[in-house]
């Protein structure tokens, strides 16, 4: 008999850590062996799912979910608790790398992301990495400004925060 997968079950969910403007670790998985969890999904999953859970960071704007693999894989996105859960959104990821891109996730609350392979007859692996997009905040100090180019926790023009956000491509306070 095939051993389902730790995750195999919603409550059970194997944890994300969000990269803070770029991605984190990777977390590897498989649907080898998964079964169906009993929360049906976006209407064509026949069962073989697998789970994993995050928690947008404070002060969040955005946030990706990258999913990288050779099958076409689906997920369905929830909030609330694995009792009750409120499904958010149907993501198909293609193969290979693929994202789903957002901004209106919640800073704070954790989400629910169950993934299936779309005719559950083929089995794979894949990697899935989290980033959050959070403002870079500089503090400006316009009395010790040695208005170097540099804007460091001693000294920062306005110009030179304004440059260091240009840099970053972040959003800023």
């Amino acid at each position: 008999a095939t051993i389902p997968p730790v995750n195999d079950v919603c409550g059970d969910a194997k944890l994300i850590s969000a990269g803070i403007n770029q991605f984190g670790d990777i977390v590897s998985g498989s649907n080898f062996g998964a079964t169906d969890s009993g929360i049906s999904s976006c209407s064509y999953n026949s069962g073989g799912d697998i789970w994993y859970k995050f928690t947008i960071p404070q002060y969040s704007y955005k946030t990706d979910l990258l999913v990288s693999t050779d099958k076409l894989i689906h997920g369905t996105l929830y909030s609330q608790f694995c009792s009750l859960p409120a499904q958010i959104n149907c993501i198909p990821f293609l193969g290979e790398i693929d994202s789903y891109d957002s901004t209106i996730l919640i800073p704070g609350q954790t989400y629910y992301l169950q993934l299936f392979e779309y005719q559950n007859n083929r089995f794979d692996c894949y990697g899935i990495s989290l980033k959050s997009y959070t403002p870079v905040t500089s503090i400006v100090n316009t009395e010790d400004d040695n208005d170097d180019g540099l804007c460091d926790t001693s000294h920062c023009s306005l110009r030179e925060a304004i440059n260091k956000i240009n840099q970053t491509g972040a959003n800023g306070l």
